[in-house]
């Protein structure tokens, strides 16, 4: 038995007997199909992933780089946000060049994707999190009403169950698309199943489709815009971005 050396997961392992002649190994297709599951392994563990900071950290890199300026939320929104994906990318980029010559550059590149189209969504309920909390804002993260998921409920899920019409559920997409129709879904469940009333907001730091904003204004989901797109949606009913912190505000205060 030979012992060869894997240069993708530094360890040796042991091939098949040569017998041939010309010395080509029996075992040469079963060492192949070990250094392609190797390889997967790696890539499934997603080794080359871990070394880019967490959300949260890009997050925190990105607000030392742009002021939070709480009397333009939208504008600071939207700053954040970019600031965060150029950090990313130069994250990405190392891992690129690290990992490139290691393990198979199509999979590393359909993990990177993965990541960066997971990341972003989670980025944009981040940032939203952070002008809530400098705003002073109650709220509670990702929970579940009869199994629908919630990415904010204003000021809490107790209250929400308790008095309804003084809660208010925010539903955040980075890029609009096709994802508004999940927001419409969602709140056709809620009203009609769990008899939550027309309390839904829909807010999106790009700019959506008019379709999608005539629709869920008109199946009554209020729409927050960034500010610089506003003049667009006003026709429907769609407000400003940095309008949703003082009606949220003005609520709260009623309520209390």
């Amino acid at each position: 038995m030979l012992t060869f050396f894997d240069p993708f997961t530094q360890h040796g392992y042991l091939s098949g007997v040569c017998g041939s002649k010309n010395g080509k190994c029996e075992g040469g297709r079963e060492t192949e199909a070990k250094k392609r599951k190797q390889r997967k392994v790696i890539m499934a563990d997603k080794s080359p992933l871990k070394e880019i900071p967490s959300t949260r950290e890009i997050l925190k890199e990105a607000i030392k780089e742009v002021e939070i300026d709480i009397e333009r939320p939208s504008l600071t929104a939207r700053k954040l946000e970019k600031k965060c994906y150029e950090i990313y990318r130069k994250y990405e980029e190392r891992v690129r060049e690290k990992w490139k010559d290691k393990v198979p550059i199509e999979e590393l590149e359909k993990s990177l994707s993965q990541s960066r189209v997971s990341r972003a969504g989670h980025t944009i309920e981040l940032i939203l999190q952070t002008l809530l909390d400098c705003f002073g804002i109650k709220y509670e993260r990702n929970k579940k009403i009869n199994e629908e998921q919630l990415d904010f409920v204003i000021p809490n899920v107790e209250t929400l169950k308790k008095d309804p019409e003084n809660a208010i559920i925010i539903s955040v997409k980075r890029e609009v698309r096709e994802r508004w129709r999940e927001v419409v879904g969602e709140a056709y469940i809620l009203r009609k199943i769990v008899k939550i009333p027309d309390n839904i907001w829909f807010v999106s730091l790009f700019e959506p489709s008019e379709y999608a904003v005539k629709t869920m204004t008109k199946l009554n989901i209020k729409v927050y815009v960034p500010d610089e797109f506003h003049e667009r949606f006003k026709k429907y009913g769609a407000k400003r971005f940095s309008e949703m912190f003082e009606e949220l505000k003005k609520r709260l205060k009623k309520k209390n």
